[in-house]
């Protein structure tokens, strides 16, 4: 089952949001270049324990470990700042490998 969401990045951090919420470890969400692309900036900073891409039918899986087993989650916080029109704006800043968290976009604050 494939749902649309207006605003990918929002979708993502409320996954992984909801996902420490409730204890659990590890999420798999549908993926995009732009999901991936934060994914990947979580990893590099050390926010995320992983963050791959699973092959699926019609189209891949963005696989995140947030924590491994009996850790806590290296993120206490984690918000959107910007609005869904500032998606162009993301992109843009992801394109030129600046720091994704934390910046204007995404607030998130570490254990």
């Amino acid at each position: 089952m494939s749902i649309q969401t207006s605003d990918p990045v929002a979708d993502l951090i409320t996954r992984i949001r909801n996902a420490i919420a409730v204890g659990k470890t590890e999420i798999r969400v549908p993926t995009s270049k732009l999901k991936f692309a934060v994914a990947e900036k979580l990893q590099k900073i050390n926010y995320i324990e992983k963050a791959e891409l699973e092959k699926a039918e019609p189209r891949e899986i963005l696989h995140i470990v947030i924590n491994n087993e009996g850790e806590n989650a290296r993120i206490n916080e984690i918000t959107k700042v910007s609005k869904p029109a500032s998606t162009q704006a993301l992109r843009k800043s992801l394109a030129s490998n600046l720091v994704v968290v934390p910046c204007s976009f995404l607030r998130a604050k570490a254990s």
